[in-house]
C-alpha cells in the first residue's frame, strides 16, 4: 500500500463519490452513497465464500468502486478485470494505487464485450445488473460468449420470485410500472425462465440463494401480534366490505437471488427441445436465431 496516514487517506477518501462500502485502512472506509445496499453486498460475500478463485482470470461487470474485484484478487486470481459504464474515478485514481493493486478497470457497456476485446475468464461476476439489461438475451449471450467451457457465472439480480408464476418461464418487463421506481430497472426474469434462456445458452443453473434482509422475520411476526380488538374489527371490515372490493390483482413480487452457474458447451449437442409430436435439437433453433437459414425456402425431400 501507498505509505500514507489514516489522517491522509480520509482526506483522499473525501475527494471522491463512492459506492461501494470498502475498507481501505484499518478502520476507515469508503463513505458509499447507498449505505443501505451494505447488507446485501455482504450477502454476496457470503455466497462467494465457496468459490475458489486461486489462478482464475476473472471478469467482474459492473465492479463500481471494485469490492468484488479487489476480493477476488485478495483470493488468488490470476488476473482480475473490472468494466463499468460508469467507471468509479476513486478505485481507478486512488484505491488501485493505494493496495498496489493488479486489477484492470475499464469503462465499457456489456454489450461490447467479446472475446476478441477481452478474451474469455474462468469466473464472470454479475452482480446488480440483469434486471437493469434493456435487451437482457443479447447481454447474457455477449457475456457467456466470454466465459470457458466449464466456467462460472455468478449472478446476483433482482427476480420475480411470484409463488403463482413458478411453474411459467417468465420475463417481468416493467419499463413504465418498475417495483424500483425508476425505468432503468426494468428486466426481471424469475428463476425458471432464467433457468430455461441459461440452457439455451449452454450454461446450467447449479445453486440458488435469496436474500432476505434482517428484519424482515420480525416485521412478520410483529404483523400476526394484532390485538384482538383491532383483529375482530379489521374482520368485521371484511365481511362488510367484501361485496364492494374488486378481485385483487396478482402480486409480482421481486427479491434479490444469487445464483451459482456453469457453463457447459456440451449441451450445445447434447439438448433438444421437446414438444407434442416433435423434438427439435438445439443447433437447429441456434441457427435460426443467430444465423441466416433455408427453414421456409428449403424444397420438400
Amino acid at each position: 500500500m501507498l505509505q500514507l496516514t489514516k489522517q491522509e487517506i480520509q482526506t483522499r477518501l473525501k475527494q471522491y463519490r463512492w459506492y461501494h462500502t470498502i475498507e481501505v485502512a484499518e478502520g476507515v472506509f469508503t463513505e458509499s452513497h447507498v449505505p443501505h445496499f451494505k447488507e446485501m453486498w455482504d450477502f454476496n460475500l457470503t455466497r462467494l465464500a465457496s468459490i475458489d478463485f486461486r489462478g482464475k482470470r476473472v471478469l467482474d461487470i459492473g465492479c463500481r468502486d471494485g469490492l468484488f474485484s479487489f476480493l477476488a484478487e485478495k483470493r488468488g486470481a490470476r488476473e482480475v478485470i473490472g468494466i463499468d459504464n460508469d467507471l468509479s474515478n476513486g478505485a481507478v485514481e486512488f484505491l488501485i494505487p493505494l493496495f498496489r493493486s493488479g486489477v484492470s478497470m475499464r469503462e465499457m457497456n456489456l454489450y461490447d464485450l467479446s472475446p476478441a476485446t477481452l478474451g474469455k475468464f474462468d469466473i464472470i461476476l454479475f452482480f446488480g445488473v440483469l434486471y437493469h439489461l434493456r435487451y437482457p438475451f443479447w447481454g447474457l449471450k455477449r457475456i457467456i460468449d466470454c466465459l470457458a467451457d466449464r466456467g462460472s457465472l455468478l449472478i446476483e439480480s433482482g427476480m420475480l420470485v411470484a409463488k403463482h408464476l413458478q411453474n411459467r418461464e417468465i420475463l417481468y418487463c416493467p419499463v413504465e410500472r418498475s417495483p424500483y421506481s425508476e425505468p432503468s430497472s426494468c428486466t426481471f426474469f424469475n428463476e425458471l425462465g432464467l433457468a430455461v434462456t441459461l440452457r439455451s445458452l449452454n450454461v446450467k443453473i447449479e445453486e440458488v440463494a435469496t436474500f432476505l434482509p434482517e428484519g424482515m422475520a420480525s416485521t412478520i411476526i410483529q404483523t400476526k401480534q394484532v390485538p384482538e380488538a383491532l383483529a375482530w374489527c379489521r374482520q368485521r371490515a371484511r365481511i362488510f366490505l367484501k361485496p364492494f372490493r374488486r378481485k385483487p390483482q396478482p402480486s409480482m413480487d421481486i427479491a434479490r437471488q444469487f445464483l451459482i452457474c456453469r457453463k457447459d458447451e456440451t449441451l450445445q449437442q447434447s439438448d433438444v427441445f421437446v414438444y407434442p409430436g416433435a423434438a427439435f435439437a438445439k443447433h437447429w433453433a441456434t441457427s435460426y436465431w443467430d444465423s441466416t437459414h433455408t427453414e421456409h425456402s428449403r424444397k420438400k425431400s
